[in-house]
């Protein structure tokens, strides 16, 4: 682990899921000092949301996203609860694939912070100013 990333806890992994692209995202949360998952390196772009959720869940990584659709009575959500599911949701899902990554890694120790001290599930909201978490119930 690089030094000045010690606030990253050990085996803390991020995943990206397909809608914030490959490149810029994974690759400053890299540069930070994190660990990443991303979507195409693992599952076809079309894989149902259900189905990498509950994967996210069985390995603990925590989920990074600007899909807000996970929402209750889906079942996407269900899976989100039923697996303890920690995810994080880009509220501004029209920026840029550098605005993205920017928004991500400002919070990054935020974000560290909540997914070592908070078991899942939860959604937390993430804006360019703060990171709201809510519980799913």
């Amino acid at each position: 682990m690089r030094s000045g990333t010690r606030w990253l806890p050990e085996g803390l992994c991020f995943y990206v899921d397909h809608c914030l692209g490959r490149r810029y995202v994974p690759e400053a949360l890299e540069r930070a000092g994190a660990r990443t998952v991303v979507h195409a390196d693992r599952f076809p772009i079309d894989h149902p949301d259900h189905e990498w959720l509950r994967e996210c869940g069985k390995n603990g990584w925590v989920v990074l996203t600007k899909d807000g659709r996970f929402l209750p009575g889906t079942l996407e959500h269900d899976v989100i609860r039923e697996h303890s599911v920690r995810v994080f949701v880009l509220a501004d899902g029209n920026a840029s694939g550098p605005e993205m990554a920017a928004t991500f890694t400002r919070h990054l120790r935020r974000m560290a912070s909540i997914a070592r001290d908070r078991s899942g599930p939860f959604i937390a909201r993430v804006t360019r100013r703060s990171v709201v978490l809510r519980r799913v119930r």
